[in-house]
This record gives structure tokens, sequence and C-alpha cells, in this order.
């Protein structure tokens, strides 16, 4: 049974006072990737406080109201959260403690308990996360138990002094820990109220302050990184000699198949020999590694990430992504990261860039790029052409007049086109208008629902109309079959990034997600919070229709496999989301020992970078990886890397999963 709706006296006095109080609320500027999204307000009355968050970010975004009541330790005992929230959906969230006992009722569950811990709720914002860091400093050994469960711990990591239109402050910067896979961060001002939080791609800071974000967020981004620093020293191992690796099952991404009793050789960062044990002549100085039958892979290519910070590149190396591709990121923030990962300061994946360029307007996409003029475009391709990026990716804003400009404009610098289909275009148009590649298979049903759809493809509605009325498409009809011939026709690569509409089309309240379920006993209990949230289906028909048109998408994916149209493998999202991706294509019908393909050599053709990685060959990059079992049977074994090697330089794979967060594996690998 639900827990009841808390209607108490207090909570309901604490709203009023609140609302009647002549001390104006704290204001802080919510900032996507540099741009001024929205605002979240504070209003302090007593033991009572008051929270609106509101923003905007490509037609989404949340209006919520939070109220609460603290007992005198900081630690709430009434919440009461309300509104829509980031997907516009209408929610309701409360909790209430008292004589003892805890209940709550969220979005993605309820439930009751003792009450001796701090309610993390799962709607939740920045001033929230202030109040737990204040309570954290209030208490001996700065540890509190979490409700519904699991525990936080605070660091003090750095101060920083700023001025804005209020004078000079002086912010603090702590790390909690134990709220997700990877250390939280908050600054709070010298009173200990909020003053920052959050990071490139979203944050929030002090109104007025706002020209302190950059300052902010690099010092946060300095204290993160020493510590990682320091893990790339413990876990990085770099081999003095030559290295051997035996007994290995090793995938032949140019065959397709698996070869048993095989050794690598690896001096520095190169391949030197590959051939059956025993064939290979064992240096002196050779540490060797006893694969033990374990399948040798070629380094897997996730070609659809946003790397946040240093974290990402730790995660892509845990989930064997040696190389990853960023489809759209702050410029200098990325620059200042995978720098760190090319010296060795960081670990992380080789990564390759696309420069993101969106038109203005209230969807405009995540980036500084934005275009309206063919000057404007020229102008965004020709700077990241300089940049050295091997490709633009453009996006759903972008005015359909300006996609043959950038289209030619990038094609004369030597750079690839992608992106999402611009709003006004079917994929086909976009296709015939010169892109190389396109992200996301939601266009592939939008394709095929008409103009009106099309013309709002930018806003949230590119995925409504998909999961509404995908399900509508034959994918043996006549017009499919010619969509996928033109495809093939004009050697277009797709993008599938299946894993991120799973949960949307497929999901169910109270299932965990399915991307999450093989990870879900190695990670923080806080961090399975909303991983039975469901998707986007509210009743049993629509389950039925939204399901039917994800599994439109993998028949479409089987079609375009069988055809030659090329694919690619990419999240758009965590790295541990990379294996969830590759089994809904053998889901779908393509043989696993293709899609391993496709995520190796398939993906290094494809940047033209097969002549120095993607296969296990002499001459090339020395980026393996061993995993338990053999993926060419079982595709989800990828998620098992023992051994991780980037540039002939050693990581182990429990190593790398301790350093995300994951427990260490023990025992048989999902």
């Amino acid at each position: 049974m639900k827990p009841p709706v808390p209607t108490c006296a207090g909570l309901l006095a604490a709203v009023l006072l609140l609302g009647a109080s002549p001390v104006p609320p704290t204001r802080y500027t919510v900032v996507m990737s540099g741009i001024a999204k929205g605002n979240l307000d504070v209003s302090r009355e007593d033991a009572a406080r008051r929270v609106r968050l509101s923003f905007r970010d490509r037609g989404r975004g949340p209006d919520l109201v939070t109220v609460t009541r603290y007992d005198p330790n900081g630690v709430p005992v009434e919440i009461d959260i309300s509104g829509t929230d980031y997907r516009r959906i209408v929610i309701a969230e409360h909790f209430a403690s008292a004589a003892g006992k805890a209940q709550w009722t969220s979005a993605v569950d309820a439930g009751s308990a003792a009450a001796k811990g701090f309610y993390v709720t799962n709607e939740g914002n920045d001033e929230q996360l202030a109040a737990l860091a204040r309570a954290l400093l209030k208490v001996p050994g700065r540890r509190l138990p979490l409700l519904p469960t699991g525990e936080a711990s605070i660091r003090r990591m750095a101060e920083h002094k700023v001025t804005g239109s209020a004078g000079e402050a002086v912010a603090t910067l702590y790390f909690i820990d134990g709220l997700g896979m990877e250390p939280t961060p908050v600054w709070l001002d010298r009173d200990g109220e909020l003053f920052a939080g959050g990071g490139t791609w979203f944050g929030v800071i002090r109104a007025g302050y706002e020209a302190a974000q950059t300052a902010l967020i690099a010092a946060q981004t300095r204290a993160s990184d020493d510590a990682a620093r320091a893990e790339a020293t413990r876990i990085a191992k770099r081999p003095v000699g030559p290295v051997l690796i035996r007994g290995a099952l090793l995938f032949d991404a140019e065959t397709r198949a698996m070869r048993p009793g095989m050794s690598v050789l690896v001096r520095g960062d190169r391949i030197a020999a590959v051939g059956s044990d025993g064939s290979i002549a064992v240096p002196k100085d050779a540490q060797v590694i006893d694969a033990q039958g374990r399948s040798l892979l070629p380094g897997l290519w996730d070609m659809h990430v946003h790397l946040l910070g240093q974290r990402d590149g730790l995660m892509a190396m845990m989930a064997g992504l040696t190389t990853v591709r960023d489809l759209g990121n702050d410029v200098p923030t990325l620059k200042a990261l995978t720098d760190q990962f090319d010296s060795g300061a960081l670990i992380g994946p080789h990564v390759l860039k696309a420069g993101l360029i969106d038109g203005r307007g209230p969807f405009a996409g995540p980036t500084k790029f934005l275009v309206s003029t063919p000057e404007e475009t020229r102008a965004a391709v020709d700077r990241f052409a300089a940049l050295g990026y091997p490709m633009v990716k453009l996006y759903s804003s972008l005015a359909p007049a300006l996609v043959p400009i950038a289209v030619t404009e990038a094609h004369a610098r030597g750079l690839r086109v992608g992106g999402h289909v611009p709003a006004g275009m079917t994929m086909t148009e976009a296709v015939d208008a010169g892109y190389d590649e396109v992200q996301h298979a939601n266009f592939w049903l939008l394709n095929f629902l008409g103009p009106e759809v099309a013309a709002r493809s930018n806003t949230p509605a590119r995925f409504t109309d998909a999961y509404t009325r995908g399900h509508e498409i034959d994918p043996a009809g006549a017009a499919a079959r010619s969509f996928v011939a033109h495809l093939k026709a004009k050697s277009t690569v797709v993008d599938p990034t299946l894993v991120t509409f799973e949960t949307m089309f497929t999901g169910w309240k109270g299932e965990m997600s399915a991307w999450i379920a093989p990870w879900a006993a190695r990670m923080p209990a806080t961090a399975l919070r909303d991983s039975r949230g469901g998707g986007r289906a509210t009743t049993s028909a629509q389950l039925v229709d939204y399901r039917a048109s994800f599994l439109r998408m993998q028949q479409l994916l089987k079609a375009m496999h069988d055809a030659g149209v090329p694919v690619v493998n990419g999240t758009d999202g965590s790295a541990m989301l990379y294996a969830r991706e590759l089994e809904l294509h053998v889901a779908a019908g393509v043989p696993a020992a293709d899609v391993l393909h496709d995520a190796t050599l398939g993906a290094a053709r494809v940047m033209k970078q097969d002549r120095d990685t993607g296969s296990i060959a002499a001459g090339k990059r020395a980026d393996l990886i061993l995993v338990d079992g053999d993926p060419t049977k079982r595709i989800g074994a990828v998620r098992c890397a023992a051994l991780v090697m980037k540039d002939g330089v050693i990581h182990d794979g429990n190593d790398l999963a301790v350093a995300v967060g994951l427990k260490p594996r023990n025992g048989a690998c999902q």
C-alpha cells in the first residue's frame, strides 16, 4: 500500500509562511553549455524552504516546486514536490517522518522505514544537495544514512573567491560521496548556503555571479582530476618491456571469426606480432599474460558519446571502450580532458570529435555554434576544421536551407557530416542533401510519418511521434525497402542508439531497465533509484503500441544490416549502456560476429582509421581487451573485461570497476 500523502499542519503552515515572507528568494541561474536556460529560486523561513526550479532544454524541462521542513539537525521531516518533470510529465513526490517512522511516495517507488536517515528525493535539485551537505557537516565523522537506502559522506575540496553584482564572495567546494557512481559536487558560501552546483553541461550558480561559473567549474575539474591522476598512477601499468598475451581466443575482425590458441606480442604502443601459441619467440624481458582461454578483442568503439568529465574516461575504459566519438561538447572543456587522456595523466579512451552546429531558437541544442545565415554556417564549419575535428554534427533546429551549405563546406574541408534530421526535413532528404550518416533510429520512423511530423522534429515530438506512431510502419513494405535501398546506394552510415530508446519505448513502471540489470548487484543502492521508473506508456494498450514501435526500429536495423548499410554502435549516454546496445542489435537478428565487427574494425573504417586500429594485427595500435566468455556466442560477455590495454598500457578490469564506483566483480559475469 502506498503511504499517505502528508498534509500535516506544520508543512502547510510552512508553505503559507513562505508565501507571506517579506524576504525575497535567492535566485540561481540554470546554465547549460554556457547558455542561461532558466532559474532556481530558494525562499527561506525558519526551518522550512521553498524551491522553484524551472528551465527549458529543447522543449523539455521541469517546472517543480519543492517545500521542505527540516529538524534542528538539518534533516528533512517533511517534503512535498509538485509540478512537471524534465519530460513535462505531472508528478507528485511526498515524504513525511513522524514518531520514528518515515514514509514516502515518488514517481518510481513508495515505501516506509525507520526514520533514521536523510531522505534523497527522486526529483532532486541543487538546493536539496546543499541541504544534505549542511547536514553532513554537522555530524561527527561527516557521514549520514540515506533514505530509501545507502549512506553519504562529504569531503572539503577547494575554496575560491569570486566577484559578482553583489560584491566579493567566497565559495567552498565539497564532494558528496554515496549518491551515485561518482562524487557529487556542490559549492557553499560562508553561511553554508548554496552558491553553485553541477558542471559544464548543466549547472546552477547564484544570480549575478554567472561570469564566475567558468572559474568554479575549472576549480572543480582540477579537484576531481587531482584525485583521478592519483588513480591513474595506481591503476595504469606501463610495461618496461614487451608483453606477450598467450592462450587467447582471438577475434579476427577481418574474417569475423574466433581463432583459438592465439598469442599477441606487444612492444610499446604497437602490436609486434600475432600468431598461434608457440609460434612467437618470447623475448627474455617479456611480461607474459596467460589469457586462459578468455576472448581477446580489439578495443571497442562507442561512436556516440558526450564526455562530461574524467569519470567518463574511466567508465569507458572499464566497459572495454578504447576509442569513443564525442558528438557535441564544449570545445575548451573537451580539449582539456582529451589532452590528459592522450598524455596518460588521466585514464580514458582515444577521442574523436564532432562539432555541434544548430540554428537559433527555443529548441536550439546545447552548443555555442548557433547559426542563421550561410556566412555563419560556413564560419562554424571552418572553425571545427581548424580545430582538427574530423566531423560536424548538424542538429534539429538548423534551417533546412543551410544544410547543403554546411555539407558543401564540410566536405570541401574533408569533414564528415552527420547528426539529427533538422525540422522540416525527412531523413531521406537529409541523406540526399549530403549527410554521411544519421544519428538515432527514431528518425527512421519519422521518415514515414508525413510532413506534419517532420515539421516538429526539433521538439520533443521527435520522441512522442516515434513511439506513438512508429508501430504503423510496415518494415517489410515497399516504402521501407526503398528507404533501406536508398541508404545503401548513398553509403549512408546509421548510428541507431537503440539503448537510448529502449526504456522510453518499452519500460513499465516497477520493472528495472534492461541495461542496468546486469550491473545492479555491483552499483550503489542510490544509483538504482530511478531504474524502475518505467517508460512513456501509462496504460497497457500504450505499452503494446510503444513496444511495437521499438520492434519496428529493430526490424529496420536488421533490414539495413542485410542490405549492407554500414552500422556503428553508439550509446549517447553512459559507457555502462554499451553492452546493452550490442545486445539489442543481436536481438534484432544481426549475428553477434557482425556486431563485434561493427564495434571494432567497422567503426575504424567509417572514421578512416582502419590502417592504424580496429583489428588485432601487427603494426596496429595496441588497443586490446580480454573478456570472460565468447562474445560471438553471448555478446553480453563484452561487459566482463578482465584486462583493458590502451596504447600498450595495461589496466586491470576490477581496478577500473572500483574506480568508477562499482563493487569488484566476484564470480560469473552477466
